[in-house]
């Protein structure tokens, strides 16, 4: 059940908030209420969450990313920020009021609108289930209070239970547990066995790799083949002309009285909002339902900073630089600073190449940052990521090439607590099946040389692997005897622990790149950012670069008031969120 980012769309907001370009000297005008409009009108467009409010489904699930997981003056950090406003809104302003037809929960990362009748009786109908998952003494009310409470997720209370995921999200009983069932099958696939200090068997990228191992795995097969049959009856639902705006975003078995039953309840749901979304009242409708009303008065300025007291004009400066500082914590570098002064200098990004988006993309995919420090003698091969000092001088006039093959080591692991996680007296190794942190470590090394070569996980097995706990490793390893040369060329290459990442060469080529989207970073983070001047200037925030602190709440919820002002009183060819048409939602 992929949570997935949902979109709004910036220019509906822009044109009907009235918040105009600062150039021409019209107000801009900002109203509580008139935000919640828009969200709930993108909502019920472009999602399936009309349904829980006048149709079938139980629950429906949001997410979104946290801003130090965008790049400032990007579209993902334009819709993350429209989006973490909102919610904000919602919280300060929203008052809900008990036995409501509906409820709308923000949690620390998701939300969740709950139909309350129909949650009630999904659980209650499926109680042997919930309670043979979940532990007897859950009923349905006490399963709802705990959903309510902001310190449980809605995947962690369900205890990772896919089927009580898909019944509570609407899709069914049976499809959901002949869902659950094909995802078990997947889990061996993405959780290879590791044997130190080689690399992890790739996970199955393509269709055709994926019903490869399906088939041939040993530990999977033979559960696959009695599911096939079944597992091929499911389909998606697929739009019958141009006009079916029916959301259907999960599984089905067709033919099954349960799903043709569920179909007939979706599709008068789908009339039901597109009549709810035409009444001009619609969100007076919807915050009844909830319970719920917002109460706030439009307040308009023609200046950025007439938005902000001084004692807030005095902390942005901290709170923009506290902000740079946690988004970039591994980022953060010279080619960092240098693209945030050329953009200082030209007032422009230097723009994304194809070469740099996968950085990018990895950014939004990673939850976890881990900063290195490496002895103050070490020689680093990657900023971050690589490094090795030597110990022990070798005796051998011939050292390890890129071309070399096999050889025989010694080595120690440990994580940088002094824990161990493997050892071998005596290994044979072959360069090219290394870990590619180890390999290149390695590199250079004659025969009786000692190294300690310090490793970022991802140039060993991952942030997420088990392998000492997804944290940097130290290798101890001694090269006892260089192999013969074969006969092929070099064919070493570079390859992060992400499956997705690009292969290249040697440690340099990568640094090269790596600092290519540093600069990235810090040239679109301060061209967002120079707008806000004479409130921030590049002369205030560079001293602050320095130190990662956390955001209070009140400072976080300045950080969101000055990113919409900035994101909705300037247009540029380069937030297409500004002008781009409903994006991609989250379909849950």
């Amino acid at each position: 059940m992929k949570a997935f980012v949902l979109w709004l769309s910036i220019i509906v907001m822009a044109l009907t908030l009235g918040l105009y370009g600062k150039d021409n000297g019209l107000p801009v005008v900002y109203s509580k209420q008139r935000v919640a409009e828009i969200f709930f009108h993108e909502l019920l467009e472009n999602t399936p969450a009309g349904y829980v409010l006048v149709g079938p489904k139980p629950v429906y699930l949001g997410s979104f990313l946290e801003l130090d997981r965008t790049i400032p003056g990007t579209e993902a950090h334009c819709l993350s920020a429209t989006t973490l406003l909102l919610l904000e809104i919602w919280k300060e302003s929203a008052q809900p009021k008990p036995n409501a037809e509906c409820l709308f929960a923000v949690k620390n990362n998701e939300f969740l609108l709950i139909n309350r009748k129909q949650f009630l009786r999904v659980v209650k109908d499926n109680l042997s289930l919930f309670q043979y998952k979940l532990g007897v003494d859950v009923s349905p009310e006490g399963l709802l209070d705990s959903l309510l409470d902001p310190t449980n997720s809605f995947s962690s209370l369900l205890q990772e239970n896919i089927s009580l995921q898909g019944i509570l999200l609407g899709y069914g009983v049976g499809n959901s547990i002949t869902y659950e069932k094909g995802s078990c099958l997947m889990k061996p696939l993405r959780s290879p066995s590791i044997v130190a200090p080689y690399r992890s068997p790739a996970s199955p990228k393509t269709e055709s790799e994926m019903l490869q191992k399906l088939e041939t795995s040993p530990e999977v097969k033979k559960n696959w083949r009695k599911l096939t049959e079944e597992m091929q009856r499911l389909t998606f639902y697929k739009p019958m002309d141009a006009k079916d705006r029916l959301k259907i975003p999960f599984s089905f078995h067709p033919h099954t009285a349960e799903s043709e039953k569920l179909l007939a309840e979706y599709r008068q749901g789908q009339k039901n909002v597109d009549a709810l979304i035409a009444n001009k009242d619609f969100l007076k409708t919807i915050l009844s339902k909830l319970k719920t009303s917002i109460k706030s008065a439009p307040v308009s300025y023609t200046r950025l900073e007439d938005f902000f007291t001084e004692e807030e004009k005095m902390a942005l400066p901290h709170v923009v630089a506290a902000s740079i500082c946690n988004a970039f914590q591994e980022e953060m570098s010279p080619a960092f600073i240098e693209g945030m002064q050329a953009a200082q200098s030209s007032g422009l990004s230097s723009g994304r190449s194809e070469d740099i988006k996968f950085f990018e993309v990895r950014k939004s995919r990673t939850v976890t940052s881990i900063k290195i420090l490496p002895p103050p003698d070490a020689y680093c091969l990657i900023p971050q990521k690589l490094y090795f000092q030597t110990l022990k001088q070798g005796h051998s006039q011939t050292v390890l090439s890129r071309s070399h093959q096999s050889m025989q080591v010694r080595y120690f692991i440990e994580d940088l607590s002094g824990n161990k996680v493997a050892e071998s007296a005596l290994a044979e190794l072959d360069l090219k099946e290394m870990i590619p942190g180890l390999a290149h470590g390695m590199l250079g090394m004659n025969e009786g040389e000692v190294r300690e070569i310090i490793i970022h996980p991802d140039f060993a097995y991952g942030i997420d692997s088990s392998f000492a706990n997804g944290q940097p490793i130290r290798v101890q390893v001694e090269l006892l005897k260089l192999g013969a040369i074969p006969e092929q060329g070099d064919g070493l290459r570079l390859k992060m622990s992400d499956p997705y990442a690009p292969e290249i060469s040697s440690c340099s080529e990568f640094v090269t790149l790596q600092n290519k989207y540093f600069q990235y970073c810090g040239s679109t983070t301060w061209a967002h950012y120079k707008k806000a001047a004479p409130l921030v200037t590049l002369e205030t925030i560079l001293p602050l670069l320095d130190n990662v602190t956390p955001l209070t709440s009140h400072e976080r919820n300045l950080l969101l008031k000055l990113e919409w002002l900035l994101y909705s009183t300037y247009e540029s060819k380069d937030h297409r969120c500004l002008t781009a048409s409903p994006l991609n939602v989250l379909r849950r």
